[in-house]
């Protein structure tokens, strides 16, 4: 860690690096159907990812990635006097990193990567059959496969390291439990939720046995679309 901002942007070959990871977010509030903010009345939505992160290097300039991820998630209503909380297994992930570029002192390193997301998470709320009282799961997946693609930079000045990053996500079209098909009365519906354009930046600054990070992240979302059925393997 005391050379993390001289590291090239994959790891050695041979390497091992495994980790846990742990976020939390909160929510007083909500999209209405209009798509504007609006806060709860009585409600307050907690969800935790805690995840398995596994880095290994197959060859000099390329590794293999996975990321195992599980969710905790709690629903409360104080006026209702409603507690609803899960925990399960989230979407799987892993992807293939492959070095284009690297030069050393200072150290400059370009990789493009591949990475896909299964849909292995609960995507089913409950049993539609009896009612609302049913729906007592929290779904935990996007209950769709993603197939992704990237291209990375990293540049270090002196204790200083600059890293940019932009990805295109392809997020193919299926059938989910949470989606319910009103027309046809279907237990379920077919979504395509719309790709995505991710951009990153990360400032590193070496500070001796640490390194500090400060960054940000854009991204791009088209277009969700939802309906009985799929014209072709990209979604209607």
């Amino acid at each position: 860690s005391s050379r993390e901002v001289e590291r090239p942007l994959v790891i050695g070959k041979g390497w091992l690096e495994a980790g846990l990871a742990y976020e939390r977010k909160t929510s007083k509030g909500y999209w209405d159907e209009d798509g504007n903010a609006a806060n709860f009345q009585d409600a307050e939505w907690l969800y935790t990812t805690q995840s398995i992160n596994i880095r290994y290097g197959i060859a000099k300039r390329s590794e293999l990635w996975w990321r195992l991820p599980f969710h905790y998630a709690r629903l409360t209503n104080d006026k209702l006097k409603t507690d609803t909380s899960s925990f399960g297994m989230g979407d799987p992930s892993f992807g293939y990193r492959l070095e284009l570029y690297r030069s050393a002192a200072p150290t400059t390193s370009v990789i493009t990567e591949v990475f896909y997301k299964a849909p292995a998470g609960d995507d089913s709320p409950g049993n539609f059959i009896g009612g609302p009282n049913t729906f007592n799961n929290i779904v935990m997946s996007t209950g769709t496969p993603d197939l992704g693609f990237g291209l990375k930079a990293k540049r270090q000045v002196g204790p200083i390291a600059v890293t940019l990053g932009a990805q295109y996500v392809h997020r193919f079209s299926a059938a989910v439990g949470y989606l319910i098909e009103t027309e046809y009365h279907q237990f379920q519906a077919r979504i395509k939720p719309g790709d995505l354009v991710n951009y990153e930046m990360d400032v590193m600054v070496q500070l001796g046995p640490v390194a500090l990070h400060n960054a940000w992240y854009i991204t791009q979302r088209a277009e969700t679309r939802v309906g009985p059925a799929s014209n072709d393997l990209f979604g209607s």
